[in-house]
């Protein structure tokens, strides 16, 4: 039983299309149709990516896995019984059960931002959030003062997608795009896990795009026209985007599988859960420990190949495959104009030729599973 349309089950369904797995049933229960790929969200804000070029077809990909698709949400595993619930639908059984199920949105301790927000995470219910949005700001007294909560790659990435869209879009509608105002409002320091270099050249970057950064200030509450930060502050905001770090979701705690200190599910580098053999748990949902990193896609990407082999190996009884999280990787952040920084460990760059980099890389991951065989 698959559970969820992340990124390490893409490469499942596809390892299981070109090696089947004789005398078993797999099942897919995937929220989302759809998989959106983390990588190309920025470029399908921006307009420079089409809405297919950044998504999955389950339906094919299970189709061409040998595998039965089930579109519904999981809201609870039951280890005594060995099934899975499923809101709306009956329960279904499971021999063994791998989960990538992603997590919710970070709102704790920001007061009004279920209300007057919309949050990135997850990816697969924000792009309907962001196009009802961007309507609205297009509209004669729709939104003006936009801002961007979390300053991480995605917060840095996505805040100068939305500058770019708007703008464009609003001239291309006869609006003065000064006539908005984009801010990107960090708790602590922009680019935190990055180096110096890179986080000077995201601020130069920010600054050369009109957009304001606030670092160091956590925003504690968000108002239909502002936003309320630690230190008292008020910055004028009719429309905030989270980017803020997701959560665990509550029916984790449920299924009493060990978790780590924030809910996540504590897993070994054999991605098997720290509390049951026929459990596996991968991608921002779980946490090696041990060998704990930022929730971040390239370790979903990474973790892909090795689900595949150790579900196999684990229905053949064999031992499993050891994962090893790199401790150095490389980040590509594009600015929505053709450029993008570089950076890895101490080292970092910036150019155009790093965004073309990253469209090789993001158009390399999508074709492996679309140009399937």
């Amino acid at each position: 039983m698959l559970v969820g349309g992340g990124h390490a089950h893409l490469e499942v369904l596809r390892h299981l299309g070109m090696n089947p797995l004789e005398g078993w049933e797999i099942v897919l229960v995937a929220k989302e149709v759809q998989a959106p790929y983390s990588g190309m969200l920025p470029g399908l804000i921006a307009g420079s990516r089409a809405f297919g070029e950044c998504h999955v077809d389950l339906a094919r990909l299970g189709a061409f896995a040998g595998v039965r698709v089930v579109h519904g949400e999981v809201n609870g595993v039951d280890r005594a019984e060995r099934r899975i619930a499923i809101a709306g639908q009956a329960p279904l059984e499971y021999d063994l059960l791998s989960l990538d199920v992603g997590i919710t949105p970070g709102m704790a301790g920001i007061r009004g931002a279920a209300m007057h927000a919309i949050a990135v995470k997850p990816i697969s219910g924000f792009h309907p959030k962001w196009l009802d949005l961007l309507a609205r700001c297009l509209s004669p007294y729709g939104p003006r003062h936009i801002a961007v909560v979390g300053a991480g790659a995605a917060g840095y990435e996505i805040v100068l997608a939305v500058r770019r869209r708007i703008v464009d879009e609003a001239r291309a509608r006869g609006i003065d795009g000064a006539a908005f105002t984009f801010t990107l409002v960090a708790g602590g320091a922009l680019l935190a896990s990055a180096n110096s270099r890179a986080r000077r050249y995201a601020r130069c970057e920010l600054a050369a795009a009109g957009v304001r950064l606030l670092a160091g200030d956590p925003v504690v509450e968000i108002t239909s026209d502002r936003l309320v930060l630690k230190s008292g502050r008020a910055h004028p905001c009719d429309a905030a985007i989270l980017c803020t770090p997701g959560r665990a979701a509550a029916w984790f705690a449920e299924t009493g599988l060990p978790l780590d200190v924030a809910g996540f599910f504590a897993v070994r580098p054999t991605l098997q859960s720290m509390g049951d053999d026929d459990v596996f748990a991968v991608g921002d949902c779980a946490a090696m420990i041990g060998q704990e990193r930022p929730k971040a896609g390239v370790f979903a990407v990474r973790q892909g190949p090795y689900l595949a082999r150790n579900i196999i190996r684990r229905t053949q009884r064999r031992d499993l495959l050891r994962y090893r999280p790199q401790q150095n990787y490389l980040t590509l952040l594009s600015n929505a104009q053709g450029s993008a920084i570089a950076a890895k460990g101490r080292f970092a760059l910036r150019g155009r030729m790093f965004s073309r980099w990253k469209d090789h890389i993001d158009r390399a991951f999508m074709r492996r599973y679309k140009n399937l065989v």
